[in-house]
């Protein structure tokens, strides 16, 4: 199923450990079904290894098969791409309505705008939030998979959404969540959120 040259040549490792492996993941694949598969993380050093030798084995070898397997068994994709009346073309129908709701009452902002903290003469990209109000140098999320059916999906975007919370108290970014629960009141709750965090009132 797989090609060991095309392993070999990308990634330097030996044509053995390649054909194995390739064979290895090719006969789960088999052997399962995609149907078959726990609805949970499937890492290709739990296929070769198993949990308990995982993490003795090479870690650059595993995420090589790591993207084998996001090929085979892609994940689902949340959200429907949407365009806005101004022409702005968001990753949900969620964002469109934000989008669109800034647009009703003239707020001006830049769509995933790329965030960088500076140390120095470095540069780091933290994160793109959803919105950008440069009029009041505030950032919008909309975390948007908190509701999401599949626990581990779930369970790994609360752990961004916290990490990145946590990079943006630390870093003194000005920001405004939203949250799936919001979005029947948006206005109000937008409202408020805006004025505790860029300490005015949203002009109306």
């Amino acid at each position: 199923m797989f090609s060991a040259a095309l392993f070999t040549a990308a990634s330097g490792i030996a044509t053995r450990d390649v054909k194995i492996a390739a064979h290895t993941v090719g006969r789960a694949y088999s052997r399962t079904g995609r149907a078959a598969l726990p609805r949970g993380r499937l890492t290709a050093s739990t296929i070769l290894f198993g949990k308990k030798n995982a993490h003795c084995h090479s870690e650059f070898l595993g995420k090589m098969l790591d993207l084998i397997l996001e090929l085979l068994f892609p994940r689902k994709q949340y959200g429907t791409r949407c365009t806005t009346t101004l022409g702005v073309t968001v990753r949900s129908r969620a964002e469109h309505q934000i989008a669109e709701y800034f647009d009703s009452i003239r707020l001006r902002y830049q769509y995933e705008k790329e965030l960088e903290a500076k140390f120095w003469i470095f540069r780091e990209k933290i994160s793109a939030p959803d919105f950008y109000l440069p009029d009041y140098d505030v950032y919008v999320e909309y975390w948007g998979m908190l509701d999401v059916d599949n626990n581990y999906e779930r369970k790994k975007y609360e752990r961004s959404m916290k990490y990145k919370m946590a990079r943006y108290h630390q870093l003194g970014v000005k920001f405004i969540s939203i949250y799936p629960n919001n979005m029947k009141s948006l206005d109000w709750n937008f409202r408020t959120k805006f004025k505790k965090v860029a300490g005015v009132d949203l002009p109306r």
